[in-house]
């Protein structure tokens, strides 16, 4: 039958891992050949900036995470409407004030002893909106929905010398329901650690110096983004959501994040499991958006972080839920795969 012959030879020349794979054209010529409604491909927008440490960690796991972000066929089981969420807004004297008590939290706990053997481990639960397209094929988003809530597992090399693992399962997109996909991924080594990419031993490198750690973000960080201040926050989110770091350097993130120009504290937030706390935030003057990092109200410690359209620009509705996530638990393991539950 042709249309056998079509979707083989569609799959025999590719390796769902490799990297140069045009992964969004594959689906877009599966759907053509299955006689399937042609749907947009699936964006993580820019405004939704959850960035993934892993996808920094390895080209190759980009090229095989990146796609389960290609197409989502219209009515799948995943899909649901972006929620909407109020929009309430706090002061940049209270936003300090907080962080300062966060950081004396922070400073408070014990630095955690970690072997170069070891890995951090990170488990969490996520989801992220997706911008869908019409049946008639248009790239122009017609529909907001969001990922179901799920389950993400990260185990990094302690220095960067070993291979870590990630395991993040998606049935969700055309290409996975064909070619099959466990959610597992090997990661690569880390053997450049930097502040979109480090490794337990690189925080352990960094000074503990408020307004040190913070002039080194800005130099490091200077033209990306929607700004050097959003740049800021954005960094310093992406380490505290997906690392493990020393106490007093977990302190210092947090007077830094005080001094960035622009943070307000947001009164009551919910995280992607379901927790109330009390949350820092700022709003990405370009995007539209603003993100939310959450902690618990009596304790302070982190709990996740979630971002939400606040302004009109011509795409959600503001209030809409971009992204959110929840960290479930943060240690150090032996091996990958090994969990703090596996280990008790």
């Amino acid at each position: 039958m042709r249309v056998t012959r079509q979707v083989r030879a569609l799959m025999t020349p590719t390796d769902p891992a490799d990297p140069e794979v045009d992964r969004e054209r594959a689906e877009r010529d599966l759907q053509h050949i299955l006689g399937l409604p042609r749907t947009a491909a699936r964006r993580h927008l820019p405004q939704a900036r959850l960035r993934r440490r892993a996808l920094i960690l390895s080209p190759l796991l980009a090229g095989a995470v990146l796609a389960t972000a290609a197409v989502v066929a219209a009515g799948g089981p995943d899909a649901r409407p972006a929620p909407l969420v109020a929009l309430d807004t706090g002061t940049t004297a209270d936003a300090v004030r907080l962080l300062d008590r966060i950081s004396y939290a922070a400073a408070s706990k014990p630095t955690p002893a970690v072997r170069d053997d070891q890995y951090v481990y990170i488990e969490s639960r996520v989801a992220f909106m997706e911008a869908r397209g019409g049946a008639d094929g248009s790239t122009t988003p017609t529909t907001w929905t969001m990922q179901a809530p799920h389950v993400r597992q990260i185990w990094l090399s302690a220095d960067g010398t070993r291979s870590g693992l990630l395991r993040e399962k998606q049935h969700q997109s055309l290409w996975e329901r064909i070619f099959g996909d466990n959610g597992e991924h090997t990661l690569g080594g880390n053997r450049a650690p930097g502040l979109n990419s480090p490794t337990y031993r690189y925080l352990e490198s960094l000074s503990a110096d408020p307004d040190a750690l913070l002039q080194k973000i800005y130099a490091e960080t200077r033209g990306k983004g929607n700004g050097a201040d959003q740049e800021a926050f954005i960094t310093i989110g992406d380490l505290l959501r997906e690392t493990l770091m020393p106490s007093e350097l977990g302190a210092a993130l947090y007077r830094a994040a005080g001094r960035i120009p622009g943070v307000v504290l947001v009164p009551d937030a919910v995280d992607a499991a379901g927790r109330h706390g009390v949350a820092v935030a700022r709003v990405d003057p370009i995007a539209g958006s603003r993100t939310d990092w959450i902690f618990d109200k009596d304790t302070l410690t982190f709990l996740g972080e979630r971002t939400l359209q606040v302004k009109e620009i011509g795409g959600p509705t503001p209030g809409t839920l971009l992204g959110t996530t929840a960290v479930l638990a943060r240690t150090v393991v032996d091996h990958p795969g090994e969990t703090a539950d596996s280990r008790s």
